[in-house]
């Protein structure tokens, strides 16, 4: 279990345990490791992804929670139909950090729910049938939310506003199945999602925009080629075409949050490399770059390497 405060600013964050990179493992051996993890533990006490302390805890515990609905919905067929940030816990081990998703005894929270469940029938007036589509909508609802509601870890602060908002999250959260909510969440899916303008600057910095973009336009495809065969009247993809695009959509996720986790985990490195004292500097020398120095290297990661604000390890890495 993590314990301690969140780091309160950049050289403070630098003194935390360094992480080195996560090991690739296929998403065969990662979902085989969620499983081992789930047997050991019992995580309804785990904080909540919405009480992160650092990036990596936001994006590891959406690959974890990720992975676990993959192997579920290959297993089982059915859909979860309630991911929200409450039910995505934050567990860790002496050596890793992980995303586990809560299945039962969860009150059914609407506001992170997909579009067409909410509006349950099809523009033709078909029955809305339950997708994995579902789940990864909620996914994305998820770190959309955390991405634009928080100025830090623990710091929410929607009552302020995102900067220049398209999205009203306030309705969003007050009335989800408001016929205003509803078109406004239609808009914002098949318009241009959670936008650069709208995220927080410190999860700007980090680039989460970028995982937003990639899942964004995995769920804004899919749900134009469903909405256009129901028009059609071609009725739903077959059983194995269906399968095939789960994978490669459950793919494309995992794909988008590893490859930040990735760039994260480099940079961290680097930065932990550059802080090292050089030979003759005395044992209990400062060794951490001034906070001149460091708001620098924060420009930089602005314009492509991202700085991780302090780290925890990873669901696949070691300390």
């Amino acid at each position: 279990m993590r314990t301690g405060n969140p780091p309160s600013d950049f050289d403070t964050a630098m003194q935390l345990a360094p992480i080195t990179p996560p090991t690739h493992r296929s998403s065969d051996q990662a979902k085989q490791m969620v499983d081992q993890l789930h047997d050991a533990m019992h995580y309804d006490s785990c904080p909540t992804i919405a009480q992160f302390d650092t990036p990596h805890d936001v994006l590891y515990g959406l690959r974890g929670a990720l992975l676990q609905r993959w192997k579920d919905w290959e297993t089982t067929g059915k859909v979860h139909g309630n991911i929200n940030s409450e039910n995505i816990r934050i567990a860790s081990t002496a050596s890793s950090t992980f995303g586990i998703l809560l299945d039962k005894g969860q009150p059914s929270n609407p506001v992170y729910k997909s579009l067409m469940s909410l509006k349950g029938k099809w523009p033709n007036g078909e029955e809305y049938v339950p997708d994995y589509l579902d789940d990864l909508e909620s996914l994305y609802y998820v770190i959309g939310f955390i991405s634009v509601c928080f100025t830090g870890p623990q710091m929410y602060a929607l009552d302020a506003g995102p900067p220049n908002p398209s999205i009203n999250l306030s309705k969003w959260m007050l009335c989800p199945k408001s016929p205003q909510a509803i078109q406004e969440k239609e808009a914002a899916l098949m318009g241009f999602g959670f936008t650069k303008g709208m995220i927080s600057d410190y999860f700007q910095v980090y680039q989460f925009s970028g995982v937003l973009d990639k899942m964004h336009s995995v769920l804004k495809k899919r749900l134009a080629e469903r909405k256009g065969r129901m028009l059609k009247g071609l009725g739903p993809l077959k059983d194995v075409e269906y399968k095939l695009q789960a994978h490669d959509d459950h793919q494309a996720f995992l794909d988008a949050i590893d490859h930040r986790l990735n760039v994260l985990e480099r940079s961290w490195s680097r930065n932990k490399a550059a802080a090292k004292p050089s030979t003759g500097t005395p044992a209990n020398a400062t060794t951490l770059p001034s906070i001149v120095a460091f708001r620098r290297q924060l420009l930089r990661a602005i314009t492509g390497f991202p700085l991780p604000g302090g780290a925890q390890s990873g669901y696949e890495a070691k300390r």
